[in-house]
C-alpha cells in the first residue's frame, strides 16, 4: 500500500492569514483574556502595564477563522478598567461596557510587518512564518482574542460621559 501527497494549483484564494489593525504597545500586540464568565480584560505583558500608552495603528497578522472559538463579553476585568482610569484619567468607577463585543481566538503572525510595499520582501534573523506563530510558551504563542463585533464602552471623566470604542479591523474593511 502507498501513500500518495498530491498538490493541486489553483485560482482559488490561498488560505493564508488576512492582515488586521489591532491595538498595540511597543511594536507588539496588546493581548487580551477571556474567561469561561465572559470577562474580558488586558494581559500585562511585554512591557504593557497600567501605565503604558498604547500605538493605535499598528498593523499585525492573524492566524486563525473568525470562526474559531467565538465568544460573548458580558464583563470587564480589571486591568482594563485600572489602564482607563489611571492611564486615560477615567473617573473611578465609572467604566460599563455599553455595547457588548464578540470576539473570537487567533495567533498573531509576524507582529510588526504591515502589509505595504516595504514589507513585501524582507529579510530578518526572526523566523519568518506565514503558517506558525513566532511566539513560545512563555508568551502564549502570541494568543489573543481579536473583535468580531466591537466592543464600545462608556464611562466619565471630570462627571462628563464618553464613549470609547475597542476593535480589530479585519481584511475587507481596512
Amino acid at each position: 500500500m502507498s501513500s500518495v501527497l498530491r498538490t493541486v494549483s489553483s485560482n482559488v484564494v490561498l488560505p493564508l492569514p488576512g492582515n488586521v489593525i489591532t491595538i498595540s504597545y511597543n511594536g507588539k500586540p496588546i493581548e487580551f483574556s477571556h474567561d469561561r464568565n465572559g470577562k474580558l480584560d488586558f494581559v500585562f505583558s511585554n512591557g504593557f502595564n497600567v501605565n503604558a500608552d498604547l500605538n493605535r495603528t499598528t498593523t499585525f497578522y492573524v492566524k486563525g477563522s473568525n470562526n474559531s472559538a467565538i465568544r460573548s463579553v458580558d464583563k470587564l476585568g480589571p486591568n482594563i478598567i485600572s489602564w482607563l482610569e489611571t492611564n486615560e484619567g477615567v473617573d473611578v468607577g465609572t467604566v460599563t461596557i455599553y455595547e457588548k463585543p464578540i470576539v473570537f481566538r487567533a495567533n498573531l503572525l509576524l507582529p510588526g510587518r504591515e502589509p505595504n510595499n516595504d514589507h513585501s520582501m524582507f529579510e530578518s534573523t526572526d523566523q519568518i512564518s506565514f503558517e506558525q506563530s513566532p511566539g513560545n510558551e512563555a508568551n502564549n504563542y502570541f494568543k489573543t482574542f481579536l473583535f468580531k463585533k466591537p466592543m464600545v464602552l462608556k464611562y466619565k471623566k471630570s462627571g462628563i460621559t464618553y464613549y470609547r470604542s475597542i476593535a480589530t479591523q479585519l481584511s475587507g474593511q481596512t
